[in-house]
């Protein structure tokens, strides 16, 4: 498998609608995906650890660092390495994994911004849809079925990216792969959250190709920047907001005073 840069624009949308209609062209209306909202559309596709200032070398430090100081905190306390890092990167410690949903809407959500928040307002955005079997396939994870995707617990192949094993190693690596995981959170449920979990190479997700130079598994589409507003004022009617996304009391309050405008 080569490792040439690709990009993958395959169209753009200014509305909920023009999102459906593209969404059900080809095949990604007939096949799972999971979908990723950038409110910048040039980021690249990497987890929150490799990002600067930080790099994978710190993940160790931060995993110990957290346990010191959340275990008092905790009813129940995880049993198991990788629970801990779904806890981190549940409570936004950079780890390894990257966020998907398997709702287009939640991903939007995040691509825009809530209502009030213009920061990159003046950027296109980017709805990402991964095909989390096409890049299993890719980078050589074999399921029993067809249908079926990783877990930790349930599939071996997985343990080898968790952060004590991974940790040191500077040959060459695995790619990052698709995984599906409990979801013990109700911020994490209602999200639909699932993930890609990376190990030490730095190659972004977008930049993985097969041998024909091709990226099958990754499909991108732009928001233009003065869509932006407009998709917001979609997502608000549909109640797709920070309650909905972000159940707990502190955004009762935004919800009840938009209503009251």
């Amino acid at each position: 498998m080569k490792n040439v840069k690709k990009t993958t624009n395959n169209g753009s949308f200014k509305s909920i609608g023009e999102l459906i209609d593209l969404l059900k062209r080809g095949s990604i209306g007939k096949s799972t995906v999971w979908f990723r909202g950038q409110s910048v559309a040039k980021w690249k596709l990497q987890p929150s650890i490799m990002r600067p200032p930080h790099s994978f070398d710190d993940e160790v430090v931060l995993l110990k660092r957290f346990k010191q100081n959340a275990v008092s905190l905790m009813d129940a306390v995880p049993t198991s390495e990788a629970d801990w890092l779904f806890l981190m990167q549940h409570h936004d410690v950079p780890t390894r994994l990257l966020d998907w949903t398997e709702s287009p809407l939640v991903s939007l959500y995040f691509a825009v911004g809530p209502s009030g928040d213009s920061k990159h307002d003046s950027e296109d955005a980017a709805l990402w849809c991964l095909f989390p079997h096409s890049l299993n396939h890719m980078v050589g994870v074999r399921m029993d079925s067809t249908h079926d995707i990783p877990s930790f617990g349930h599939e071996d192949v997985l343990d080898g990216y968790l952060p004590s094993r991974a940790a040191g190693i500077k040959s060459a690596s695995p790619k990052p792969i698709a995984l599906i995981a409990p979801r013990p959170f109700r911020r994490l449920h209602v999200q639909q959250g699932v993930f890609t979990l990376f190990h030490r190479n730095p190659i972004p997700l977008e930049e993985i190709v097969d041998d024909y130079g091709k990226s099958p598994h990754i499909v991108k589409f732009i928001i233009p920047a003065s869509a932006k507003p407009k998709l917001r004022q979609e997502l608000q009617l549909l109640q797709i907001d920070r309650l909905a996304l972000f159940p707990e009391l502190e955004n009762v309050a935004a919800r009840i005073l938009i209503l009251k405008k």
